[in-house]
C-alpha cells in the first residue's frame, strides 16, 4: 500500500522508502526477454539467479508479475555474467527499467520525524502522587509511544526530545493540579533543583512521587504536596534523588 512516499511492506513492522526510475516502463515479461538476450546460453535462469545471490525465483516472477525489481538484485545479475546496465539498455531499445532504489527499512521514529511528531515514550516509572515503590533492581518499562506535535512542543521545551518521558500520575496528594491518571510530562535532563516550588518528580528513599521542591534554610529540602490534607516531608543527606522537572500536565475530558 502506497501512502505518500512510503510503502507499507508485507510485513506491518517494517517501512520501506522508494525511489523510483521516472524512465519509461522496463518490467515484468520485457525485462525478463531483455536480460534473456543477456544470459549465456549454457546457464539456466535459475542458476543464473542463485549464483547472483538472489530469489532463485526471480525470472519466474517477471514473466508472471508487473513490478520493479530492486536495483541491487539487478545489478548482481549483470555482474554475474560480465553485462553492465548500459548493454541491458541497449538490447531492450534504450529503455530503461523501473527500479527500487535504496530499499531499507526505516524506523517509525524517523518517518515521524519527517512528519513533524515527537514520539515520546511513556514508562512506569511507579510515579505516584501518594507514594508508590521504586525498584531499584528493575529498568522502567516501556509502556507505549505518545506523539506530539513538534511545533506544539517546542512552544514549551527547548531541551533535548531524548530527555522526554510521559508518566501517569498515581493518588491524590497533587490534586487538584494533577489528579490520577493525569499524563505527567517529565524533563529527565534536568535532574538539579534549579526551580523552587514548581512540580518535579523525585524518588525518596524507595519511594517514588510527584512533589513541588523547596530547598530550606538548613539544608534540607521539603516536598510539598498540593492536597492540604497530605503532610509535606523533608529530605536530608541523600535521601531524595531528582529524576526530572514536571513540564506539562494532560488529562482525559
Amino acid at each position: 500500500m502506497q501512502v505518500g512516499n512510503f510503502n507499507l511492506s508485507a510485513n506491518p513492522a517494517q517501512l520501506v522508502r522508494l525511489g523510483m526510475s521516472d524512465t519509461k516502463d522496463l518490467r515484468g515479461m520485457a525485462l525478463y526477454e531483455a536480460l534473456m538476450k543477456l544470459k549465456p546460453e549454457s546457464l539456466s535462469p535459475t542458476n543464473w539467479a542463485l549464483q547472483a545471490g538472489v530469489n532463485r525465483g526471480f525470472f519466474s516472477n517477471l514473466k508472471v508479475g508487473n513490478g520493479a525489481v530492486r536495483s541491487d538484485s539487478l545489478r548482481k545479475l549483470l555482474a554475474q555474467i560480465g553485462r553492465t546496465e548500459d548493454e541491458l539498455y541497449s538490447v531492450a531499445g534504450g529503455v530503461q527499467p523501473t527500479l527500487v532504489e535504496n530499499v531499507r527499512p526505516i524506523s517509525i521514529e524517523t518517518i515521524a520525524e519527517e512528519q513533524g511528531w515527537a514520539l515520546i515514550e511513556e514508562i512506569d516509572l511507579a510515579l505516584g502522587m501518594g507514594a508508590t515503590f521504586l525498584d531499584a533492581n528493575r529498568l522502567p518499562e516501556r509502556l507505549g509511544i505518545i506523539p506530539f506535535r513538534m511545533d506544539w512542543l517546542r512552544e514549551i521545551y527547548r531541551g533535548p526530545i531524548a530527555g522526554l518521558k510521559i508518566v501517569r500520575g498515581r493518588g491524590d496528594s497533587m490534586e487538584p493540579t494533577i489528579r490520577d491518571g493525569d499524563f505527567v510530562l517529565v524533563d529527565t535532563s534536568r535532574q538539579r533543583l534549579d526551580e523552587q516550588d514548581v512540580v518535579w518528580a523525585v524518588s525518596y528513599g524507595d519511594l517514588g512521587m510527584i512533589r513541588r521542591l523547596r530547598q530550606m534554610p538548613g539544608g534540607g529540602i521539603q516536598l510539598m504536596p498540593d492536597n492540604p490534607v497530605v503532610r509535606p516531608l523533608e529530605a536530608h543527606d541523600g535521601e531524595m534523588h531528582i529524576i526530572g522537572r514536571v513540564i506539562w500536565i494532560g488529562r482525559r475530558m
